[in-house]
């Protein structure tokens, strides 16, 4: 009828293009010129196969007991039979605006006009009508005849309807039938509500969005689609954003867990970049929420920055949709850290070429257990360019070094991640002190630097061995394919555990001589300054043995201040008695008392 609603009740085929028709348009382009085609027993437009030069366009089409646009009356014409193909559609965005993706493979370097519409219930099969004329694009293709669009029309669209699309050839002005429909998706919606985060220097990973809801109306899964985390304000290369454990959620690698069951990876996350978390088809809106409120921040300074961060959240669903952004504050609070002072004993200079030292095969270094803790004072004077460096090893079974970048990186043998570096994204800085430390209990690998959490990996299975033929112990290189990773710079005060040390026990010790105790199974102060041996004071009796592998000219050297009884004793400042100490925030140090007499001084 006139209003384009009420069935007149047409017996036949709307509108008829036959052979001999030809450069006919049904519609327009302009505002008011489309027609209503609907409600006829057969076809809405009914075209033979020969008809050529006709275009039509922006109808609405709808409600015809076949096909809105048939070619020869014989229901759906597929691609690449020879008529003008249809658009292949991929993805819809339902809301007040709506962005439509997909491609049209056709004539090569042609420009189309593709027109776009929605139906909010399939008829005549999923290829279906056009009732609602949505907007269009122009689009032209490559050399191989394909062509790509994703335009964000102003037409509102409601979740759930369907969207089909013609392509017209602009040179030839033929319209291809309807493509296949594809249904509108309703994106994810987020908030993150509650008062803005409170964390302090050195504290754990804090929860940032505890309360953070997730829900999506059309989406069954979120197989690919992502989580992502950033810093819109604030952020520091120092701040880091990581997944927890919790809950139902669990952690192994880069993998997240839920009751079980794998359910997406993350990636990034360091020196303040964005955390991605990518959902797989075991995934849902209520499993994309727990893992939201798992997310948590640490900061790796002793002198963070104290201006307020804030976060962006933003969830896609995998099926087109993005939800709102949603925000959370974290308020940085800095503490004045107490300067750590370090015992003015010897240490030791390796040359980068061949030095190190062998502390023998002996089987108490050897880890068979879920606990362990590897530390060690370094002071790289350069990184090595190929390979990196070494810091410990034991062949196969754990050892920590430094990248060609001059990255923290860490190996142990273990199920997850095994035998392979892991390298924590933090740059241990040259000529200066730096306290490292690596501990794992069976799940979790915490790295620490001068005894600030650093990185955090989750990790499963005992301490294995790759390498059963190479066991001795070494510092500053490994037994196996050594050449090019001789460590530059001093090394001291390296200690083995077979127990997980906490971060309050490495903040405490890590500047004081300890006494042999339970789970200390290697501990060389380097601390003789003098000799070609280290003892290991843990009471295991494997002595370090200095080793110059035949390049260079001498073996590991000691490094101390040393003079005669009455004689002058002139200290550099690069090389004083302050260069292995250290402030968080980086204050100027000074010595304003020094006791003792005679040999002790």
């Amino acid at each position: 009828d006139a209003a384009g609603t009420g069935n007149l009740g047409n017996q036949g085929h709307g509108i008829v293009i036959s052979s001999a028709a030809y450069s006919n348009v049904i519609g327009g382009t302009f505002g008011g010129d489309g027609n209503t085609i609907a409600f006829s027993v057969g076809d809405g437009i009914s075209v033979t196969s020969t008809a050529a030069g006709n275009q039509y366009l922006g109808n609405s089409i709808h409600s015809n007991s076949d096909l809105g646009i048939d070619y020869a009356n014989n229901g759906v014409t597929l691609n690449g039979a020879g008529l003008q193909n249809f658009p292949v559609l991929t993805t819809a965005t339902a809301g007040a605006s709506t962005t439509i993706s997909g491609t049209l493979n056709s004539t090569a370097s042609r420009t189309f006009r593709i027109e776009f519409f929605a139906n909010a219930s399939i008829d005549s099969g999923t290829y279906g009508q056009g009732r609602r004329y949505l907007g269009f694009v122009n689009v032209t293709t490559n050399g191989s005849g394909v062509g790509t669009f994703s335009p964000t029309l102003a037409s509102a669209v409601n979740g759930g309807e369907k969207i089909t699309a013609t392509a017209t050839d602009l040179t030839t002005n033929n319209t291809s039938e309807f493509g296949l429909n594809i249904v509108a998706n309703s994106a994810p919606v987020i908030s993150t509500s509650g008062s803005p985060i409170a964390y302090t220097e050195n504290a754990a990973p804090t929860l940032v969005a505890p309360a953070f809801t997730a829900t999506d109306s059309d989406s069954a899964n979120f197989n690919t689609g992502t989580l992502t985390v950033s810093f819109s304000a604030g952020g520091t290369t120092n701040d880091r954003l990581m997944v927890t454990q919790g809950g139902s959620v669990t952690i192994v690698g880069s993998t997240i867990r839920y009751s079980g069951t794998q359910v997406a990876t993350y990636s990034g996350g360091g020196s303040g970049s964005p955390l991605v978390i990518t959902f797989n088809a075991s995934s849902t809106a209520s499993i994309a929420q727990d893992v939201g409120r798992q997310i948590a921040y640490f900061n790796t300074s002793d002198n963070p920055s104290t201006v307020s961060r804030t976060l962006n959240f933003a969830l896609s669903d995998g099926d087109g949709g993005t939800s709102n952004t949603a925000q959370k504050t974290i308020n940085v609070t800095a503490v004045a850290d107490a300067p750590i002072a370090v015992n003015d004993r010897a240490s030791l200079t390796f040359d980068g070429i061949d030095d190190y030292v062998n502390a023998g095969s002996g089987s108490s270094l050897e880890i068979t257990g879920s606990t362990m803790t590897l530390e060690a004072w370094v002071n790289p004077a350069a990184y090595n360019a190929t390979s990196g460096s070494m810091i410990l090893n034991r062949e196969g079974e754990y050892e920590i070094g430094i990248s060609d970048t001059g990255t923290l990186r860490w190996a142990i043998t273990n199920t997850n991640p095994g035998w392979a570096w892991l390298d924590t994204g933090y740059v241990v800085p040259l000529n200066t002190w730096s306290h490292l430390a690596v501990t794992y209990d069976g799940t979790v690998v915490n790295t620490y630097v001068n005894g600030t959490l650093v990185h955090v990996y989750y990790g499963t299975g005992n301490v294995g061995d790759a390498h059963a033929d190479k066991d001795s112990f070494r510092i500053g290189s490994r037994e196996n394919a050594p050449a090019g990773q001789y460590f530059n710079g001093q090394i001291d005060d390296v200690r083995i555990w077979n127990t997980t040390r906490s971060e309050a026990q490495i903040r405490a010790n890590l500047n004081q001589v300890l006494t042999p105790q339970a789970g200390l199974i290697g501990y060389w102060q380097f601390s003789e300054g003098s000799g070609s041996t280290s003892s290991d004071t843990s009471g295991n009796a494997n002595t370090g043995t200095f080793v110059d592998g035949g390049s260079g000219t001498v073996g590991p050297q000691w490094l101390r201040h040393t003079t005669n009884q009455n004689s002058t004793l002139n200290v550099s400042a690069a090389n004083g008695v302050l260069a292995n100490d250290r402030d968080g925030e980086g204050n100027a140090l000074t010595v304003s008392q020094i006791n003792g007499s005679g040999g002790n001084v």
